[in-house]
C-alpha cells in the first residue's frame, strides 16, 4: 500500500496544513503530514494540542476523493480511535481506554487525540481529514507518555498502516469494539453545557451515530452529541 509522506522538522499544525493545502493533494492517493515538531498543534473544537517536541507522534491523514455519507464517516472516526489504541497498547506502560469522543487515556491522563473533519459536497463526504497527536516517549505535565526509549517513526508507520487500512475498509464489530474500551463506561459524573448541571448517570456506550447513551434515573436512555456533555473523572488526574 503506498502513502504519499510529506514530513516536517517543525510545522504550524499538521492538520492546519492540510486544510490550506487540500486542493493541491493528490486526489488519487491517501497522503500523510507528519511533523517532529508543532507550534500551534489542533485539537478538535478550539482546543489546542501541545507536545514536547522530537516525544510524539503527530499526523495528519488526507484521502483521496471520496463519495461517503455521513454514517460512513462516523463510522472511520470510530476506527480510526480503535486502531490507535489497539496499535500503541504493545508499547503502553499501562493500560489504554477511549475517552468519548476522540481521546486515548493511559492510567488517568490523555495520552493521544484525534480530530476527524470532511470537506463535504452536498451530503457526501467528498475528502476526509484526520489528524492524530500521540505523547510517545515525554509529555508535557498532566498528560500521559506511551514509554520510555521507544521509536518514533516506527511506531508512527504502524499507526499510519493500520490506519489508511480502516479507512479502506471499516474493521468488523468497530461500535462495540469503541464501547468496550470506554474509560467511562458504568457509574459515572457528567455535566451538562447548556445548563452546568451536574448528573450521575450510568453510560451504556455510543450508538451508529457517535452519540453516547447515558441511563436516565427512570431506566430509559438519553443520546447526547459531541459537545453536549462532558465527563468529569473522579480521579483529580485526569483530564475532560
Amino acid at each position: 500500500m503506498y502513502i504519499k509522506r510529506l514530513h516536517y522538522k517543525e510545522i504550524d499544525s499538521t492538520h492546519s496544513f492540510a486544510k490550506r493545502e487540500e486542493k493541491s493533494l493528490d486526489l488519487y492517493q491517501w497522503t500523510a503530514i507528519t511533523a517532529d515538531n508543532q507550534s500551534e498543534g489542533r485539537g478538535q473544537s478550539a482546543n489546542s494540542w501541545r507536545n514536547e517536541p522530537g516525544h510524539a507522534l503527530l499526523c495528519t491523514l488526507v484521502s483521496p476523493a471520496l463519495n461517503w455519507s455521513a454514517d460512513e464517516l462516523m463510522a472511520r472516526h470510530l476506527a480510526t480511535v480503535i486502531v490507535l489504541c489497539e496499535e500503541l497498547a504493545p508499547y503502553a506502560k499501562e493500560g489504554l481506554g477511549i475517552k468519548w469522543p476522540n481521546d486515548v487515556f493511559m492510567n488517568g491522563r490523555k495520552l493521544a487525540g484525534i480530530l476527524t473533519e470532511a470537506i463535504w459536497e452536498g451530503k457526501k463526504c467528498r475528502r476526509y481529514i484526520g489528524s492524530i497527536g500521540v505523547n510517545i516517549t515525554a509529555a508535557p505535565a498532566g498528560f500521559a507518555y506511551l514509554g520510555d526509549g521507544l521509536d518514533v517513526e516506527e511506531i508512527r508507520n504502524l499507526v499510519l498502516k493500520a490506519w489508511v487500512e480502516a479507512m479502506n475498509a471499516v474493521p468488523a464489530a468497530t461500535q462495540e469494539r469503541f464501547n468496550a474500551l470506554l474509560v467511562h463506561r458504568g457509574k459515572g459524573q457528567w455535566k451538562r453545557a447548556d445548563t452546568g448541571e451536574l448528573l450521575h448517570l450510568e453510560c451504556v456506550g455510543v450508538d451508529s451515530f457517535g452519540r453516547l447513551g447515558l441511563k436516565t434515573p427512570d431506566g430509559s436512555c438519553a443520546w447526547f452529541h459531541h459537545g453536549e456533555i462532558s465527563w468529569i473523572p473522579e480521579n483529580p488526574s485526569g483530564r475532560t
